[in-house]
């Protein structure tokens, strides 16, 4: 029998048959790797790869998703054209992706820029007790395609998962800010608008009509495809003062079903959550982040592969491994590619960020420079901020852990950050109604 007290937005304890109980971690002295398809440790020498040619370091996965698919000796051009946009490349031209190895693990990139308005930096610092992470204050953080659209041979990430999904990552929190962006350390989508939306002119020996073409563009890109590309395709998550929550874009459409306006969804936790766990709203102290959406209905791999239909699930935020808000009834994000020829639209769809959300096409860059046309645009004006303090590791697992493994995965690494938690009782937040 299993006997649930509820008290406000989740349970404050749980009794039930020992078989619910997964004994298998009881024993165990390693993080949770079953369905862990990233995990990126700043204080692994193995994560680090060096520097690419913009300068710019990148952070190498230790796992890989077991579906992931890459072909050797695939390659790419042009990919420049988009890769500048957020430091990728430095060049608009004579920019090639080699994608020449069955290794399937996500690659993230420190992203920068070329306009010079805006830092991006990011420097190496150590924990009290020696271990390595990345101070984000300066601005930076990292960003990478971990699907390529168009293009069938390169999927290193499950866009959609049979029960749900897990996010765990180490943070340094530094404090609150009053920048309506500030403090992103987790995006999901499309990294930008597509950059050619907006026609340009000029003698090309192209023609551009409805019949006679001697170039096929298709797909063709109508105004609306600037608003349609981000809606319900751009995910982030962040903390907004004391409080922990997400942010996406939504849309309205008219009668004849188009995209007509967007709008801005955001949900967060009550205030003061951070007093329990940090000590101050704001502490700098490590404070471990978990993410969990879970289906209110099991969806089988033909039904993923088949559908776009958005199903319901339960959004719950953790933090060190105590849940602190939860969002019912949250609707499945289906990532998808931006409405443009795949040329066009290369590294731009399906993106990850790190540390931070999104530039959009603040950076953007064509052949005669930026593009007035392309700044303040419905990414960057929402996205376009990051973590004000530091990173350390970060992991994926493409189902929803169980609150055991969550709490084991915890209480294998907080003593490397110095914290403590006991899970014998409950903490009571006074004036805020939240327990845990």
């Amino acid at each position: 029998m299993d006997t649930l007290i509820d008290y406000t937005e989740y349970w404050d304890m749980t009794l039930s048959n020992d078989d619910d109980y997964d004994k298998s971690i009881i024993s165990s002295n390693e993080i949770i790797k079953e369905d862990l398809i990233l995990w990126l440790d700043t204080n692994d020498s193995r994560c680090f790869t060096g520097f690419n040619d913009n300068n710019l370091t990148s952070l190498l996965s230790l796992s890989a998703w077991t579906g992931a698919n890459i072909t050797n000796n695939f390659t790419i051009y042009d990919v420049g054209l988009t890769g500048v946009d957020n430091g990728r490349y430095q060049e608009l031209s004579g920019n090639v992706l080699n994608i020449n190895t069955a290794d399937t693990r996500i690659q993230l990139f420190q992203i920068t820029g070329k306009t010079g308005s805006t830092s991006y930096d990011i420097t190496s610092a150590t924990t009290s007790n020696g271990n390595l992470y990345l101070s984000t204050s300066g601005g930076g953080y990292f960003q990478s395609f971990v699907k390529l659209a168009g293009y069938d041979q390169y999927n290193v990430f499950p866009i959609r998962q049979e029960l749900g999904y897990t996010i765990s990552t180490w943070i340094k929190y530094s404090g609150i800010s009053n920048n309506t962006n500030s403090n992103f350390f987790l995006y999901l989508g499309t990294r930008s608008e597509n950059k050619y939306y907006n026609i340009f002119s000029g003698e090309t020996g192209q023609t551009t009509s409805s019949s006679g073409t001697s170039v096929d563009l298709s797909p063709s890109v109508s105004a609306d495809t600037e608003i349609n590309d981000v809606v319900l395709n751009s995910l982030g998550f962040r903390i907004s003062g004391d409080s922990i929550g997400y942010r996406l874009v939504s849309g309205r459409t008219d009668c004849s079903g188009t995209t007509s306006a967007t709008t801005i969804i955001e949900s967060y936790s009550k205030h003061g959550i951070f007093d329990n766990f940090s000590g101050s709203s704001d502490s700098t102290d490590w404070i471990n982040i978990t993410i969990k959406w879970r289906r209110n209905k099991f969806i089988d791999q033909c039904t993923i592969d088949s559908g776009t239909t958005r199903f319901d699930g339960t959004l719950t935020f953790y933090l060190n491994a105590r849940p602190v808000y939860e969002v019912k009834n949250f609707k499945e994000i289906i990532f998808r590619s931006i409405d443009t020829h795949k040329t066009k639209s290369q590294m731009v769809s399906f993106n990850l960020s790190w540390g931070g959300g999104s530039q959009g096409l603040k950076e953007s860059q064509t052949t005669s420079g930026p593009d007035s046309d392309d700044s303040s645009l419905i990414v960057e004006d929402n996205f376009d901020g990051n973590l004000s303090g530091g990173i350390s590791q970060l992991r994926f697992w493409a189902t929803p852990l169980s609150v055991d493994k969550i709490i084991h995965n915890f209480k294998l690494e907080q003593s490397r950050y110095s914290r403590t938690e006991n899970f014998g009782g409950r903490i009571i937040n006074i004036g805020t109604g939240i327990s845990a």
